[in-house]
């Protein structure tokens, strides 16, 4: 009789498989069972409901040209159950593996961060006045705006 079974604890490496079956699912979990693995997670866990971002995997979906009306039609009807909307959405659409990148928003030039300082403008003033501003006027702006100090380029 070991020390465990006299405490009545589980051992350690029960415990720890234990904690490794209760997997945090992310949105994307979700994507993957919807458009490629067709897993029914919340077959598993009723729980599962919490994980399910309705917005995030819709999004997600809306990537792909082939599944953006089936992402439509669950935006427009979000107040059913995320467990239904998971159904409609496996047994609607068809498996294939898809490699859809996210859309992210373009890096800001140096030019129209040094418009919006000089000038205080908004981003949409800013992308506005970018057009008519001179190379010549650029380099007056950055000479005015220098605030001193060893610069990246002046260290290496």
């Amino acid at each position: 009789m070991s020390l465990c079974d006299l405490l009545g604890i589980a051992p350690v490496a029960q415990a720890v498989d234990e904690l490794e079956e209760v997997k945090k699912l992310t949105p994307f979990d979700f994507v993957t069972s919807i458009s490629f693995s067709k897993e029914n997670l919340f077959a598993e866990d009723d729980s599962h409901d919490k994980f399910y971002n309705a917005y995030i995997v819709n999004r997600a979906l809306s990537f792909s040209p082939d599944m953006v009306l089936f992402a439509n039609e669950m935006n427009q009807h979000n107040q059913i159950p995320v467990k239904n909307q998971w159904e409609f959405l496996s047994s609607s659409i068809r498996k294939k593996k898809r490699y859809d990148k996210w859309v992210k928003a373009e890096k800001e030039s140096e030019t129209l961060t040094l418009i919006k300082t000089y000038y205080n403008y908004s981003n949409e003033k800013a992308k506005q006045v970018l057009p008519i501003i001179t190379d010549d006027h650029v380099e007056y702006m950055k000479k005015k705006l220098d605030i001193g100090g060893v610069s990246k380029q002046k260290r290496k």
